[in-house]
This record gives C-alpha cells, structure tokens and sequence, in this order.
C-alpha cells in the first residue's frame, strides 16, 4: 500500500523540541528561578507518547509477523539515538573542559562511562551530567530493548493502557509531579525509565486506536469545530508547559491531552491537521532531534564567548535562536541522517530504504487527503 509521510506529527515534534531548547536557554539566563518553559520537562513525555505512537506504525507489522527481528529492530533504535548522542556528549565534555578546566558534575569518569553505554538513567548515575537532555535517550532505549517488541506483539490495548495508568500513578503518588528523571523508586528503578514506560505504552495504545479507526471524512463546518477543538488541546499543553513556575501536580494533566490530540490529528482532517503539518512545523520536526542534543553545547559555547560582551538579552536570545536551528539542520543532514543510515545498510544488510523511521511514514489511512 502507498505510503505517505505523516506530517502532523513532525510538526508537533519540532514544536515540542523547541520548547525544551529555550527552557534550557532562559533557565539559564534567569538563573533557574521564575523562567519561562519551566514546565518543558512535559515536552519530553510527548516525546515519549509519540514515540510509541510511531514506532508501532513503523515497525508493528513487521515485528508481529516476524519479517522483523527483535535484534534488527534494536539496533536501527541503537543506529538511530547513539551517533548524535556519543557526538554531543564528547562536545559537551571538551567545553566544559576548555571554559571551566574540569567537568563540572559528580562522579565524571563513573557518569560519562554510563553515558558512553547509555546507561545515564539506568540507575548508575544520580544525577544531571555530561549533556543532561540524553538522559531521556537512555531511558527511551532501554524502554525500546525490553518492552516495546512485547508491548506491540503481546499486549492488548486495554494492558497498555492499564501499564500507563499504573506507572503515572506510582509517579503521582511518589513525586507528585513529572518534573523527575534520575530519582529512584523503591530503589529499584528510575523515576525517568518509569516515565518512558508510561508514555511508550500510551503511545503504542493511541497507535492501535488510530489504526482501529477509519479515517472520517469531514464537512466544511465540522473541520472548523474539530480544528478549533485540536487548537485548544494544544493550546492547553503549551500554555501548561510555558508557565514559569513549576505547576507540580498539573503536570499530569497533559498527559491524556496529548494522547487525545495525537489521536485526533491521526483520524481527522482538520485546519489544524493542516496547520500543523505545513512546511515550516515539519522542518522543525525534521531537525528536533538534533535541537534536542545540540542546545545544551550552544548554551555552554555563548556562556563562555558571550558573557563578556555583556549584550542584551533579546540579541542574546536571536542568536540562540538562529544558532541551534542552523546548526541543527547543518547536523541532521551531513552527520544524523547519514549515520543512521550508513549504520542501518552496514551492519543490518538492509537497504537504507526498507523501514523509513526518522520520515514518520505510514500507510495513507492515517495521511489526510489530498
């Protein structure tokens, strides 16, 4: 069947990024007190949620028929995270390095053999360090070498949806906000591999809800309603992500609003489907993964170059802004993109184009129509 690219997802994506690489740029402008995005941390459990949402459209067949082994589908996950990590990571240490001459967090040796093995919040590190925005790239691993073949060949809807309840409301009950990662729960495992657990099987549940669900054909009026209903559910999770003080226990409430949000743009053409999916949101989607890793060395870099120029904090702010989306493109398209693939036809013996996972295609049923 005809694949088509889905495009409201990578617009959301790109959004979602950026609003993590200016959390960081303001908190530490503002000292990490009364910053705006405080509450980005929220982006990340979307990551999460699309996340499974995407990788059950790209690989659910395949590793439910066996055309697909679970080593294969491991290794694309390792071809796809590892490259940008390990690049970002080594860039991050010889900053610190040259501008602060040592690395400025504790255990370094112990903390960058965990990050080189990505094992960051696999419970031997207790704390931010190295390029702290990875630490979600080792949990989302691990959440992928252990759990999603059995999430997307053996568990039902309803169980991923039980597994995610569960796992929020440990969290709620423990911490009582979204705002954690490297925090362990009764000593067994991470805060943060928790999170990936609860977004991942969220997101694999909405994907066979979506897949579940023919594609509805809309009037005129019903796209206006059903857009601004999108609108406002997006509006919601930016607003919430935005405020600049933590909301604690609201971070949850973002949670089914994403999954509602997802689920709708999946099965309904609505303006903001369209919106969302127009050039300039997908090209966000496109670099996201690389805004994701390489803000943190940007920061570190104009800390260090800037600072003594004393400049105003609007130019300070342009020049971030261009900085990380500039290079972010530079690095998807000469470094990201083709390590994933090298590694993919290199060491899987499959064509480059065989599973085309960093696109997010799936068949036409979840595309709008044209």
């Amino acid at each position: 069947m005809p694949l088509a690219r889905l495009k409201y997802l990578d617009g959301l994506r790109g959004i979602f990024a950026l609003t993590v690489a200016l959390s960081h740029f303001f908190g530490s402008q503002f000292g990490w007190r009364d910053y705006p995005f405080q509450n980005a941390y929220i982006s990340v459990d979307f990551f999460f949620i699309l996340s499974g949402f995407v990788l059950t459209h790209v690989y659910g067949q395949a590793l439910s028929s066996g055309a697909m082994s679970d080593r294969k589908f491991i290794f694309y996950r390792f071809a796809r995270m590892y490259p940008l990590h390990i690049v970002t990571m080594a860039a991050v240490g010889i900053i610190y390095l040259l501008t602060q001459r040592a690395l400025p967090f504790d255990e370094p040796l112990l903390s960058g053999i965990a990050n080189i093995f990505l094992l960051q919040n696999m419970g031997f590190v207790n704390n931010w360090s190295w390029n702290d925005p990875s630490w979600s790239i080792s949990a989302e691993f691990w959440v992928s070498v252990f759990l999603v073949p059995w999430f997307i060949r053996r568990a039902k809807t309803n169980q991923l949806l039980f597994i995610a309840l569960m796992c929020y409301t440990v969290l709620y009950t423990s911490f009582g906000s979204l705002m954690v990662g490297h925090e362990m729960i009764y000593g067994v495992v991470t805060a943060g591999f928790v999170r990936c657990i609860a977004g991942v099987a969220l997101g694999v549940a909405v994907c066979r809800m979506a897949q579940g669900m023919r594609q509805i054909e809309l009037s005129r009026g019903q796209k206006s309603i059903i857009g601004c209903l999108d609108f406002i559910l997006f509006a919601a999770v930016v607003y919430l992500v935005y405020q600049k003080n933590p909301i604690e226990k609201l971070s949850f409430l973002p949670i089914p609003l994403i999954a509602l949000l997802i689920l709708s743009l999946a099965t309904l053409n609505s303006w903001f489907h369209q919106v969302i999916g127009s050039r300039i949101p997908v090209w966000f989607g496109d670099i996201s993964y690389s805004v994701y890793l390489i803000h943190t060395p940007i920061i570190l870099v104009m800390g260090g170059v800037l600072a003594p120029l004393n400049l105003p904090f609007a130019i300070k702010l342009m020049v971030f802004i261009a900085l990380t989306l500039i290079l972010s493109q530079f690095t998807h398209r000469f470094f990201e993109k083709p390590c994933y693939e090298w590694l993919k036809k290199r060491f899987s013996g499959a064509p480059p184009a065989e599973v085309k996972e960093i696109k997010l295609k799936t068949e036409k049923k979840f595309a709008a129509p044209r």
